[in-house]
């Protein structure tokens, strides 16, 4: 068992009997963590309609006074060698420019998870970075949601808060002008949250609210992770959280020293 889960669990074991989780940050397809969001995603890829929808949560750590916006990453990487095509999204001339999108729309029917800005937040996407850090097979999202001054909230400790919709629509993967990749297994992380203040703090949360509550896969990726501090950059092109140091089948937990988590990232 990884040092990670290990910890997790025990911060599980010291809550209240009431609480279900522990604070922390969760992403998981359809619907919140609470909610009965399911960890994997498996798609036929036989189709160009439709999406898949990643949602985002946090259960803060303790009463956050006056939160006004929360910055997010997420990072991805395939078992392929290179980024497939049909993970190329964003960027101006790849091969799904329009495939990925936000926004900050609760899904209605969530019983556990509570809008963090009761409707009255915008959001948007920061950057899209393939090759991150020189990697030829990983990705990172940037995204922010905010609410002006005036709006700023309350979050309370130990409730789920819905954050964000990561919207990956299925087009351009069959037929003409179709993009590669949509079968290759790939493996998803909510690497870090930071959440903004009115009186100009901020507050980093970067543990999972359960083991492996902050990722996602698809296919049946298999992930292995790394915990980087925050805040911390590699050179700019990492900002700290737990980071993927493989995609693929599992892989026996190892000690990693700085040097070895550091040259991933290159």
């Amino acid at each position: 068992m990884r040092l990670r889960d290990c910890v997790a669990m025990l911060a599980m074991l010291l809550l209240p009997a009431t609480s279900t989780a522990a604070p922390g940050i969760a992403m998981r397809w359809d619907q919140c963590y609470g909610d009965g969001g399911v960890s994997n995603k498996n798609f036929a890829c036989d189709t160009n309609a439709g999406s898949e929808t990643l949602v985002l949560s946090v259960r803060p750590p303790a009463d956050l006074q006056l939160v006004n916006g929360d910055e997010i990453k997420v990072t991805l990487m395939t078992t392929a060698a290179s980024l497939p095509p049909w993970w190329a999204m964003r960027t101006n001339g790849s091969c799904r420019q329009n495939a990925l999108r936000v926004n900050a729309i609760a899904n209605p029917s969530d019983a556990v998870c509570v809008d963090e800005f009761a409707g009255n937040a915008t959001s948007g996407i920061g950057s899209y970075d393939f090759m991150l850090c020189g990697n030829t097979n990983r990705a990172r999202l940037s995204l922010a949601v905010a609410v002006p001054g005036g709006s700023a909230v309350t979050l309370t400790k130990d409730h789920e808060y819905f954050l964000a919709n990561i919207v990956i629509d299925h087009t351009k993967t069959v037929g003409a002008g179709a993009c590669a990749g949509c079968v290759t297994p790939t493996c998803l992380v909510f690497s870090n949250l930071r959440l903004t203040l009115n009186d100009g703090s901020v507050a980093y949360i970067t543990d999972p609210v359960a083991p492996n509550s902050d990722v996602a896969t698809w296919q049946q990726g298999s992930p292995s992770l790394a915990y980087v501090p925050v805040p911390y950059t590699f050179s700019g092109c990492f900002t700290g959280g737990w980071l993927l140091e493989s995609c693929g089948l599992p892989t026996p937990a190892r000690n990693q020293t700085w040097g070895a988590i550091k040259s991933l990232y290159r």
